[in-house]
């Protein structure tokens, strides 16, 4: 495959002119999807395999065909040249996530015009951070202050007093995540008429969203002193904190999607397929071109769309210090603004219990 794209889930190479082929079906004048992934498998219980599975599914009610693209490598050049090679091979609607597609979409947005883009978790921009997104680009943001104060809530709430919190790299999400963390920790002990220091929150950035060796010891030594649970949105980071709470017998929470894990706490999570099926559907009712509400533009999705929260359900309730009534009216009052989560990321949240330091 040309533009070094080692894989792809559909044959696009024998493409006839009268339409695309999904599995080596032809289909005439079928509508085809593409998923473009950051070099890693659809298989990573992760973004690639959340974001293709939120496609998936949504084509598969509507009655699309669903393509996908891993790129020979995960720099900036490789993911252009696979966005690109969907583009020769007929596509006109691609779906990507995460950070490292920002400076490659902000390239390919004005090569290929009539290329359709939805950026999940990312705006385009250049190698100098000039932020720029083109007509034919819509991007959705999560917030991730909401889920994190969820996490916090529930942290709290269950009994848990000392806390930590481990970041990769310090983007807007991570520090959200953190900032949210703080704020539903506080807001609990808040509730429960804790003193002020009763809880407290240890923080760190590895600066890295790779496992790490220094990280893996941080947790030790955090849950050595105490710690019980940390909240984990580092990355492949994650794997060393689990060692660490499995070596302590501790906990972790989980940030963006939920996976299976003795060590699992909760898991805070984003709703990639719904956020997708709200932008599809919107893109598909325009007849596949953005609108005036999405073009340019970028939507945040949180509570209110139903598309961040805890990975837990009523039927399968997790935790004793609060009731699913109590989460569902707590999630509510949020919506409802009775609950303000700030999502600023200039300076740590003004906190009225909780401690928190920087190690």
């Amino acid at each position: 495959m040309k533009h070094g794209a080692k894989g792809i889930c559909v044959l696009l190479a024998l493409l006839l002119a009268v339409g695309l082929t999904a599995c080596g079906e032809q289909t005439e004048n079928a509508r085809t999807i593409a998923v473009v992934t950051d070099g890693g498998s659809l298989q990573d219980s992760s973004y690639n395999q959340a974001v293709y599975e939120g496609v998936q599914a949504w084509c598969e009610e509507a009655g699309y065909e669903v393509a996908c693209y891993v790129p020979e490598g995960s720099d900036t050049e490789d993911l252009y040249n696979s966005m690109d090679q969907a583009y020769e091979d007929g596509v006109r609607v691609i779906v990507v996530a995460g950070s490292s597609f920002e400076q490659p979409v902000y390239e390919i947005q004005s090569a290929h015009s009539s290329l359709q883009i939805l950026l999940l978790d990312g705006e385009p921009h250049d190698i100098d951070y000039n932020y720029e997104t083109a007509e034919n680009v819509h991007c959705v943001l999560f917030q991730e202050e909401q889920a994190g104060f969820l996490a916090g809530y529930a942290a709290v709430a269950e009994g848990y007093r000392r806390l930590g919190f481990v970041g990769g790299v310090q983007l807007t999400g991570v520090i959200q995540y953190l900032y949210g963390f703080l704020q539903g920790a506080d807001q609990a002990a808040y509730e429960l008429r804790l003193e002020e220091g009763d809880v407290t929150v240890r923080y760190t950035y590895s600066d890295t969203f790779d496992a790490s060796e220094n990280l893996e010891s941080t947790c030790e030594k955090w849950y050595g002193k105490g710690v019980g649970v940390i909240f984990a949105a580092c990355g492949d980071g994650l794997e060393n904190v689990l060692s660490a709470a499995a070596a302590s017998d501790k906990k972790v929470i989980l940030s963006d999607f939920a996976q299976q894990d003795d060590q699992v706490f909760t898991a805070a999570v984003k709703q990639f397929d719904k956020a997708i099926a709200l932008a599809l559907d919107s893109l598909e009712k325009n007849d596949w071109e953005w609108g005036t509400a999405a073009a340019g533009q970028t939507t945040t999705v949180g509570l209110a769309e139903d598309c961040v929260g805890l990975d837990v359900t009523e039927e399968d309730w997790p935790f004793t210090g609060m009731s699913y009534d109590e989460y569902a009216l707590l999630v509510q009052d949020i919506v409802d603004g009775y609950i303000v989560i700030s999502d600023s990321i200039s300076e740590v949240p003004t906190l009225r219990v909780v401690s928190a330091s920087k190690s």
